[in-house]
């Protein structure tokens, strides 16, 4: 029996022996892993298999599908190309020659031809003429436009004490870029708003955007495709809205029912029937008269034309006179100005035009001259705001009558550069009567 128990604990011990080795040699057999090795591109693959097909590794596929995406992510990006010897000798052709020849998407800021040719390259003053706006070219100013230019000439009682003041801030204004040059300058050469302490009812608007709807039309075929910038002077001045007028206390020229018909009919929502508008311009920043011109030949045309229909729709059986119609501008490149007179004509044939001519200059260091310029503009803030105001409020009731008979008005959209869009109506431009012009009567009122 005890031979017995031998024999058997020893085949036990020798069992577990084996199960012991083969348990040690087990760990020592490297797993099997649940994907193949990396293929080791550089042994197995010749140079030439290398570049025939795309690559399959499965330690670059991250990265590789990382840069898709965002390269998918970018708008101007194109899908990645498979890395082939074809398209690595395209990157390097394109990288030696600077342009690449790769796809790529197209620009969507291409212009067309048509419109690179006609509108950069035109000269802007053959494009002014293409809308029949002419400027600076010895017109002939009307005999009843000439007369009403006489009495704004006639010397006050007072003279301008803002004469001496301009000569002194003029060295510092021609320095300075053109907002800090207007910011020194407006009130004492220009007109003063009643917000700003000066006459009752004037109104004074900074970059307002005149209605595209006003700006003249095309006078030639050639300019169907093309149209005229927004009309946006640096000063606009008018009359005050009561919108302005009533949270500043001050007196408005217009009843709120004068002004529910005036606003179916509005160049601007910051006030009504501009008489004087101007163009600055910095010597500092290489700035000329020449510049100024070309956008007073356009905003005062524009306004010419509102004028020409309002006055059209409100008394259709008589032709609106030259002086009712026309407009003043400045334009100053803060070494001299230029006071400016704008207005229509229509010839025989009915061919319509718009003129601009000089009425006065002056350099702003000089104090004769600045007193000159100074009466011209004071004179004609007081035919503003005498027969101008007076017969445009007597044409007010006839206007709306005749819009009401013309059906509802069309409604075009103009952005107020403070008051955001506003739905403004533009109506179709009546057919004048052919009787003889005749001048509004002039009031003139002396103050100082």
């Amino acid at each position: 029996m005890k031979r017995k128990r031998t024999h058997s604990e020893g085949d036990d011990q020798a069992s577990r022996s084996r199960l012991k080795r083969r348990a040690q040699g087990r760990h020592l057999v490297p797993l099997r892993l649940s994907s193949p090795p990396p293929e080791p591109v550089l042994l197995r693959t010749s140079p030439s298999e290398l570049f025939s097909r795309p690559l399959s590794c499965h330690i670059c596929s991250p990265p590789i599908e990382s840069v898709a995406r965002h390269n998918r992510r970018s708008e101007q990006s194109t899908p990645p190309l498979p890395l082939t010897r074809h398209n690595l000798r395209r990157l390097q052709r394109s990288l030696r020659s600077g342009n690449s020849s790769m796809p790529s998407s197209p620009s969507r800021r291409s212009r067309s031809p048509e419109k690179s040719t006609l509108v950069d390259k035109m000269d802007p003053k053959d494009k002014l003429q293409l809308f029949s706006i002419f400027y600076d070219e010895q017109a002939v100013v009307p005999n009843i436009l000439e007369e009403h230019i006489s009495d704004l000439r006639k010397l006050r009682q007072v003279s301008s004490p803002n004469a001496k003041q301009i000569r002194g801030v003029v060295p510092v204004a021609r320095s300075r870029s053109e907002q800090d040059g207007i910011d020194l300058m407006e009130e004492m050469l220009l007109l003063v708003p009643a917000s700003k302490g000066g006459m009752a009812c004037v109104e004074r608007a900074a970059k307002p955007n005149l209605s595209t709807q006003f700006l003249p039309p095309a006078s030639s075929f050639v300019a169907e495709n093309l149209r005229l910038e927004t009309p946006q002077p640096d000063h606009c001045f008018g009359y005050l809205p009561s919108k302005r007028a009533r949270p500043a206390k001050l007196k408005a020229p217009f009843t709120i029912e004068e002004e529910n018909i005036m606003n179916r009919f509005a160049l601007t929502t910051e006030l009504y029937f501009p008489f004087l508008t101007a163009q600055w311009k910095s010597p500092a920043k290489g700035q000329t008269h020449h510049q100024a011109i070309l956008q007073g030949a356009r905003d005062g045309s524009t306004i010419v034309n509102y004028l020409h229909q309002f006055y059209t729709t409100a008394r259709p059986a008589k032709a609106p006179s030259v002086v009712e119609t026309c407009h003043f501008s400045a334009t100053t490149d803060m070494r001299s100005i230029i006071l400016w007179v704008h207005w229509r004509e229509q010839d025989e044939d009915g061919n319509v035009s718009y003129h601009m001519e000089q009425v006065e200059s002056g350099m702003l260091d000089k104090e004769r001259d600045n007193n000159e310029i100074r009466t011209i503009l004071r004179n004609l803030q007081d035919y503003a705001l005498g027969d101008r105001l007076q017969g445009i409020k007597e044409l007010l009731p006839a206007f709306w009558k005749n819009l009401a008979k013309g059906g509802p008005a069309r409604t075009v959209s103009v952005m107020s550069s403070s008051s955001g869009m506003e739905n403004i109506p533009a109506l179709e431009q009546p057919t004048p009567s052919p009787e003889v012009l005749e001048p509004v009567r002039k009031r003139r009122r002396e103050d100082a």
